[in-house]
């Protein structure tokens, strides 16, 4: 009898440390992003310049819809890029956004201090200007999963109090760059979206429908490439950019 009910207790307490595990670990996840959406929403004004490299400020473009892109560059790290992604609403968005089946998943033009175009030799900078303007889910998901080396999620959430990384890459390693001269970058970020949102998945989960089936109707459905408005930045030797409305008239795109 007593063995019995030390095991029984013995089980009873291991299950209890385990749910406090497990709650411990679900309240840090959330803090961990929190914090994240703190730092990315505030970022415009802590970055700051050190004699190694050079953080821009969030550099915002123009909104396509209710979505629009957001850029950083980093000199020091041989121009390196991130893409960002932050929605215009005030709430966060139910469409189902998806990274290009691209690895910089943006169309680039370069061109020197003296208007001349330098082109990249780079086969992932020429593919992404034939990036399929349709593609179904399953064939982007499946691109997701097999990218080796790359954390790229199969959700981007998109919302208004932070900005969701997609794509990151050394602008330098895809063009011959040197420090001592300036640039003008053409940037043209590109992003899938389902023609399925999440509220229709919450519709037919509700409805019961079987995680079998829904999986099987998300793979056959459709997405449509979107390409937003690009931006236009000079790239300073200094390692500022700066944002330009238009293309300065000596640069023929």
């Amino acid at each position: 009898m007593n063995a019995t009910h030390n095991k029984k207790f013995s089980d009873s307490r291991f299950r209890n440390v385990v749910l406090a595990l497990a709650i411990l670990v679900i309240l840090a996840s959330f803090m961990v992003i929190m914090a994240m959406k703190r730092s990315a929403s505030t970022a415009a004004s802590s970055m700051q310049y050190n004699n190694s490299s050079y953080v821009t400020p969030l550099i915002y473009g123009r909104p396509k819809g209710d979505v629009r892109s957001v850029v950083t560059l980093s000199q020091g790290w041989n121009w390196d890029t991130c893409v960002y992604f932050r929605s215009t609403r005030p709430d966060s968005t139910n469409d189902w956004w998806l990274g290009v089946t691209n690895r910089i998943g943006c169309q680039l033009h370069l061109w020197g201090s003296d208007g001349s175009e330098i082109y990249s030799k780079k086969p992932d900078v020429s593919a992404a200007f034939h990036v399929p303007k349709q593609a179904t889910m399953s064939n982007i998901l499946v691109y997701i999963r097999h990218s080796r080396g790359r954390q790229i999620p199969e959700h981007l959430w998109i919302d208004p109090d932070g900005v969701s990384q997609a794509y990151r890459f050394q602008l330098g390693d895809l063009f011959l760059m040197q420090f001592s001269q300036e640039y003008l970058l053409e940037i043209t970020p590109m992003l899938y979206k389902a023609r399925i949102n999440m509220l229709q998945i919450k519709a037919l989960q509700a409805q019961k429908v079987s995680n079998v089936q829904i999986n099987v109707l998300i793979n056959q459905t459709p997405a449509d490439l979107v390409e937003f408005p690009p931006l236009i930045l000079k790239l300073l030797t200094n390692g500022n950019v700066v944002s330009l409305e238009a293309m300065p008239q000596a640069i023929k795109p």
